[in-house]
């Protein structure tokens, strides 16, 4: 219960940053893989709410769930999520057409696989991507993505993930 107040409380933050006085601000919803230890691979969707900070910086706080499922002998089908917070800086090169961005930042995250014990665990790192958007509207643009981050958590303590992702962004 606690992890889903935590998520209630971060999506209504989310919601409610506009209003705080920040720049232009944009969201962006998309759908991609996640490829954890390169040995397990989660559909990946997620949403994202970038501000402007100051001229070519911008700050994006994202919330992702990816989910993979197994199947025993029996047949028996479980799912394995997987459910990382990202909050990091964007640098934007825009273009009129084309804009591109590179960010650092830090992601938790919390791995659920009811077949292990224990069930939840729980990782933390740094991160890095790099993305454009294609702008196709005046207030929307299409998103392509990709991600590398070090995840610092057992039982292995050091995991790596790569995130690829295309979506859509809307400017608010």
């Amino acid at each position: 219960m606690k992890i889903k107040k935590t998520i209630i409380w971060l999506m209504l933050f989310l919601f409610l940053l506009p209003i705080a006085g920040f720049g232009e601000s944009a969201i962006s919803t998309y759908i991609g893989g996640l490829f954890h230890r390169y040995t397990e691979s989660y559909l990946l969707t997620g949403v994202t709410f970038a501000t402007t900070l100051q001229e070519q910086m911008e700050l994006d706080i994202g919330l992702d769930f990816g989910i993979r499922t197994s199947t025993d002998d029996a047949g028996a089908v479980s799912p394995k999520f997987f459910i990382p917070i990202d909050v990091g800086l964007n640098f934007t090169f825009p273009g009129a057409i084309f804009s591109f961005y590179v960010g650092p930042g830090l992601s938790p995250a919390i791995v659920a696989d009811p077949d292990e014990t224990p069930s939840v665990s729980f990782y933390i790192g740094p991160f890095v991507k790099a993305g454009m958007r294609i702008s196709v509207h005046a207030v929307m643009s299409v998103i392509i993505e990709v991600q590398q981050d070090l995840m610092i958590g057992g039982p292995n303590w050091v995991n790596t993930n790569t995130r690829v992702l295309g979506g859509i962004s809307f400017s608010l």
